[in-house]
């Protein structure tokens, strides 16, 4: 079964999908042309995660309570960014933020530019990388990410799940 086929087409949803597939180009061009200069690539995804800090700090400044988990969902993946990933919310309360992604705008740019296929999953990694960033600025608030399964690797859904930790 064919996945990442989006239903949302309205011309906001549309456009900002454009940008992310200007990002996408940029991603794996960048990435395509570090390598065949024989340079190591790791600082791109140093500069991705520090993208996420970036992110992380201004969800920290918005929150009252960055050891909340259900105010972190509300300014997780918020506003238009739900309809470019139709972004479902599978469960959110004070121990537990899950979010599915249906569609990949990047995943579909990719393809459509003849990436091969083994190579999607280590340019979702890169992209993935701002998550990360803010998973790891969250966890001083006791809050884990998780990256689950992903478009990139053939699933239906990217799986993000942000959980309490115990200790907090």
């Amino acid at each position: 079964m064919e996945h990442n086929k989006p239903t949302l087409t309205d011309e906001v949803t549309l456009t900002l999908r454009g940008l992310c597939h200007k990002r996408a180009i940029c991603i794996w061009r960048v990435l395509e042309n570090t390598e065949k200069q024989g340079h190591d690539p790791a600082y791109l995804w140093q500069s991705l995660r520090e993208y996420g800090y970036d992110t992380a700090a201004n969800i920290e400044k918005a929150m009252k309570d960055p050891s909340d988990l259900t105010e972190f969902a509300q300014h997780f993946g918020v506003g238009l960014d739900r309809n470019i990933y139709e972004m479902e919310t599978v469960e959110a309360n004070d121990r537990r933020f899950e979010l599915k992604f249906h569609y990949c705008p990047f995943v579909e740019k990719w393809r459509m530019l003849g990436v091969p296929e083994e190579e999607l999953p280590r340019l979702c990694d890169l992209t993935m990388q701002g998550d990360h960033g803010v998973g790891e600025v969250f966890e001083k608030h006791g809050i884990c990410f998780t990256l689950g399964r992903t478009i990139a690797d053939g699933n239906p859904t990217c799986d993000l799940l942000f959980t309490k930790t115990e200790e907090a």
